[in-house]
Order: C-alpha cells, then sequence, then structure tokens
C-alpha cells in the first residue's frame, strides 16, 4: 500500500499551494486595482496603460479571480488536514478520496494554464521573458508547479510502499 499522503506532499498541497492561493486571494480581492494592474502591465489592454485604476470590469474581474483562489485555499486548508486526522487508519479510503480531490484540481489547473495562455496576447504570450508580468509568471508558475507534484503523486513518486489496487 502506497503511503496516501507522505510529508513532502502534506508541505506541497497542505501548506505551500493554500499560502500561495490565499496571498492571491488576499492581494485581489483587497486591492483589484493594483492586481489588475500588476496582472496586465503597461499597454497589454486599454485601461491597464493608463495608470492603475482597473475601472469597475477590471475590478469585477480581479475580485472574481481573488474569491476563486479564497475558495480552493480554504478547500485546501481545511480538507487536506481533515483527510489526515479522521482518515489515518483508513489508507484505502484516504487515498480514494485524495485521488478524487487532487484529479480535480489536475484538471482545474490545466484549464487554468490553457485558458490563461490563450487569452493572453499573443505579443505578450509567446515572449515570456521580455513581456510577462511578475504577476503572470506567479500565476502560471504556481498552476504549473502543483501540477507536477499531483501527477507525481498519482505516479506514486515519494509515496513509499506498494500499490493498492482502487
Amino acid at each position: 500500500m502506497l503511503d496516501p499522503y507522505p510529508k513532502l506532499y502534506r508541505l506541497i498541497f497542505g501548506l505551500l499551494e493554500p499560502a500561495g492561493l490565499l496571498g492571491g486571494a488576499a492581494f485581489a480581492i483587497l486591492f483589484p486595482n493594483q492586481f489588475h494592474h500588476a496582472y496586465l502591465g503597461s499597454g497589454w489592454l486599454g485601461d491597464a496603460s493608463r495608470g492603475s485604476q482597473a475601472g469597475q470590469k477590471g475590478v469585477l474581474v480581479a475580485s472574481g479571480m481573488g474569491t476563486c483562489r479564497l475558495i480552493i485555499g480554504v478547500m485546501s486548508s481545511v480538507l487536506l488536514p481533515t483527510f489526515q486526522k479522521t482518515l489515518k487508519g483508513q489508507p484505502q479510503l484516504h487515498e480514494t478520496l485524495l485521488r478524487s480531490y487532487l484529479g480535480c484540481l489536475l484538471i482545474g489547473d490545466f484549464a487554468h494554464t490553457f485558458v490563461t495562455l490563450y487569452y493572453t496576447p499573443a505579443d505578450v504570450r509567446w515572449h515570456p521573458f521580455s513581456r510577462w508580468t511578475l504577476l503572470l509568471w506567479g500565476n502560471i508558475a504556481g498552476t504549473i508547479f502543483p501540477n507536477f507534484a499531483r501527477l507525481a503523486w498519482f505516479a506514486g513518486i515519494g509515496r513509499r510502499g506498494r500499490a493498492v489496487q482502487l
């Protein structure tokens, strides 16, 4: 039986990922104009190049993105420790729930990365080292890194023991 939730994965999925999500959520919700400007930078879209004011639509989008991050960050912060605590003696059930949870995040993160890059203007998308903002880099890297960790979890990497048939 593979260890369903070893320390490395608890660190990644239970601490680092939720901290990044909650930090991003706080920035987007509390400072939506600054978030909008930091995400798009100067010159991407009309109102981003006119200063730090995102306008009502930009504030709505930034705060909506923030609340999505908040939901996922809170879920990770609450559900994963709850799984760990209540299912410690039931590794097969623990693995089944983690597989479903991490699978949902994997699909959502692939979609998020694809959609973000698809809708990023082509002259920005294909020049990450000269045109991407720090926040765009953080968004993409902050989505891809946990996905590699999820894929490693599914592959059994770093999970000692023998595979369980579910």
